[in-house]
């Protein structure tokens, strides 16, 4: 009888601890998506407050449509609206963000999904018992009211950032 219960509780365990690492993995390739479309749209976003020509305006756009898929999935519908009207009517009327503007919540953007793409299999547990979910500090982040700086500051009060990387030394742009 005891040798049966050892054995369930074994394949209970091996169950949840193969199930967890598959819903880890899977979001960590989510999150991966994630990091290279926003570098996608930050490299042109760059180049269109560079040039600022047409060209850009359209490759913008194109990179826009292939990209969405993978920022959708970790915004909420207001979130992506936000930031579908900023890059989508850059031809025609302005959206809530001006192109610099844009780069620079885009640039936050991939540097909050990266830091939780670098996350210890434990950090996105902490963050969402906590209550800091990806959603609300996306949404911080794209808020068109907040200031970036104090919405990437309350982004990361409480909550487990940048301890898993050095700190990076200033960029010279």
């Amino acid at each position: 009888m005891t040798t049966a219960i050892i054995g369930l509780l074994g394949v209970i365990v091996g169950l949840a601890v193969g199930r967890g690492y598959t819903f880890w993995a899977t979001r960590r390739s989510e999150l991966a998506a994630a990091v290279v479309a926003t570098a996608v749209l930050s490299e042109d976003l760059r180049a269109l407050t560079a040039a600022g020509s047409s060209v850009e305006v359209t490759r913008l756009a194109e990179t826009w449509k292939e990209q969405r898929g993978s920022l959708v999935v970790h915004m909420s519908p207001q979130d992506f609206k936000t930031l579908s009207d900023s890059v989508s009517p850059l031809d025609t009327a302005p959206g809530p963000f001006a192109p610099p503007e844009l780069l620079s919540r885009v640039d936050k953007l991939h540097e909050l999904f990266w830091d939780e793409h670098e996350a210890f299999i434990l950090v996105p547990l902490v963050h969402y018992l906590t209550g800091n979910t990806i959603s609300k500090r996306i949404n911080k982040t794209l808020d068109p009211g907040a200031d970036l700086d104090s919405a990437a500051r309350r982004n990361a009060s409480g909550s487990i950032v940048g301890w898993h990387r050095p700190p990076s030394t200033p960029r010279e742009d």
